[in-house]
């Protein structure tokens, strides 16, 4: 649950937030772009949402984490 304590209360769009290197250092935007795609995430959608309580936020967030390992993975 790092990604949704990291995300908690962000306002700006959900790819913004994962460009931020405060946040999470080493992604960039070919990186962020293919994995919000593989996790089927608008990359405008308020960032703060993914870290709300409930199902369908937590199986959004785990679907996030997993397609930003994959797409690290591929890329090496």
């Amino acid at each position: 649950e790092l990604l949704a304590s990291l995300l908690k209360g962000r306002k700006s769009p959900l790819k913004a937030a994962l460009l931020d290197q405060r946040l999470i250092a080493g992604l960039g935007n070919i990186y962020v772009s293919e994995a919000l795609w593989r996790a089927g995430l608008s990359p405008l959608r308020e960032a703060g949402t993914i870290a709300k309580p409930g199902k369908k936020a937590k199986q959004q967030r785990d679907a996030l984490a997993e397609a930003i390992r994959a797409v690290i993975a591929d890329a090496i």
